[in-house]
């Protein structure tokens, strides 16, 4: 069979919505939104000069590929500089591997190659020319949204929301969520455990809380984790306690959201109201609804599919009250982002949270992204309108600290 070639060719994406406006490519397996390996894969179809600040934006991206994100912006360039030694001696996936721990692999490959194929060109580095993607990621974008909607500083010190300048070193909320924790354990073999695992346990938990996640399903993570991991799973139920009491003391804004959003569903659904909708800052209307298909599909194996003549299935209450939170903040964060695409001028590369640009637009970038965030939050009253259509009385959030999404325009880490 013939193997098509598609190297050095312009291939382009169709992109499509679904109902929170949340965009995805619609090209298969392989898309700029796939894996580490797929978004390696592609990179602009124009070179262009790299300007006054393209070679920072490179080791930026360079930098955060080899896996050192958390560095403050300036001693990411440094340490280019730094390993140029060992850069200039990669060659594969496996050297990339083999030095750097927690990289990107492919991508930190695609970035560092055209690094040194940059350093082997004769001239300015403002006069050279590169067609990289430059990424540039959001810091656990959903509670960053959730930090503007409720006004809760603390949530939004903790996802770099505050302002900060580039020789500061950006928050790592799973390392703050896993110290608190810590602190707040009720022995000492729990805290042993959370020291021990630090950030890499605290993660799923501050991930499926901004999802919604109940209590039980954060301690059967748990759960699964300390079994990976050759430990006691009697200890699941106290770390997991810990870790919730964590993530309501440093980013309060997750549960003030996700708990009055759930209630109001909930009520509305009582009430009648079957498809809950509202409309964002750009316009876009966003809806969301869960039916239980339980009794409509017929299912063989992973093979699934709905009966004819079946009528409309109940609704979900559960599942869609669940739901609301995090449907809500996506619908969020997707108008933040085509407000962010329809104002640039340039090409751009998004994948819901990070958002690529060329080494020379990077800059730009990043403060249209900032710019954006505060118009998202300062120009039009999503959950208003939500709890309009809900019928119900919009939520007093107690506004800890007065923060107001203005201040990121000051912050160097919210998109880094």
């Amino acid at each position: 069979q013939e193997i098509l070639n598609y190297e050095g060719k312009e291939v382009y994406f169709p992109i499509t919505m679904d109902t929170r406006g949340r965009m995805y490519y619609r090209g298969g397996l392989l898309s700029p939104q796939g894996v580490d390996f797929c978004k390696a894969a592609f990179q602009f179809a124009r070179f262009r000069p790299l300007g006054e600040h393209g070679f920072k934006a490179i080791c930026i991206h360079l930098a955060n590929t080899c896996g050192q994100d958390k560095l403050s912006t300036k001693k990411r360039i440094k340490w280019v500089q730094a390993n140029w030694p060992i850069l200039a001696t990669i060659e594969t996936h496996m050297d990339i591997r083999k030095h750097f721990k927690g990289a990107d692999v492919f991508q930190a490959l695609v970035a560092i190659k055209e690094f040194q194929r940059l350093n082997r060109l004769d001239g300015e580095w403002s006069e050279k020319t590169s067609n990289l993607v430059c990424h540039q990621d959001g810091t656990c974008n959903g509670l960053q949204h959730m930090a503007a909607i409720t006004g809760d500083r603390k949530t939004a010190e903790s996802v770099n929301c505050t302002e900060s300048t580039h020789d500061d070193v950006p928050t790592d909320i799973y390392n703050v969520v896993a110290v608190k924790a810590a602190e707040l354990a009720t022995n000492g073999t729990v805290e042993d455990l959370i020291r021990k695992y630090g950030r890499s346990m605290a993660k799923n938990p501050v991930m499926v809380t901004g999802y919604g996640a109940t209590e039980s399903t954060i301690k059967r993570n748990i759960a699964k984790f300390l079994a990976a991991k050759g430990e006691d799973m009697s200890m699941a139920n106290e770390i997991g306690k810990a870790y919730i009491q964590a993530i309501n003391t440093v980013a309060g804004a997750v549960t003030q959201l996700t708990e009055a959003l759930k209630s109001r569903t909930e009520f509305a659904i009582t009430d009648g109201l079957r498809k809950v909708t509202w409309q964002t800052a750009d316009g876009f209307m966003a809806s969301t609804v869960y039916e239980n298909t339980r009794d409509h599909e017929v299912r063989v194996g992973t093979f699934h599919c709905r009966k004819r003549g079946m009528g409309k299935a109940d609704l979900d209450t559960n599942k869609t009250a669940q739901a609301m939170s995090p449907n809500f903040v996506h619908s969020i964060d997707a108008t933040h982002l085509r407000m962010v695409v329809n104002a640039c001028k340039w090409e751009l590369v998004t994948v819901h949270d990070s958002i690529g640009s060329h080494p020379c637009t990077y800059f730009d970038t990043s403060a249209m992204i900032r710019q954006k965030f505060a118009m998202v939050h300062n120009c039009y009253d999503a959950v208003g309108d939500l709890c309009k259509s809900l019928k119900m009385e919009a939520p007093k959030f107690p506004r800890t600290g007065n923060y107001n999404a203005n201040e990121c325009i000051k912050s160097a880490y919210i998109f880094s």
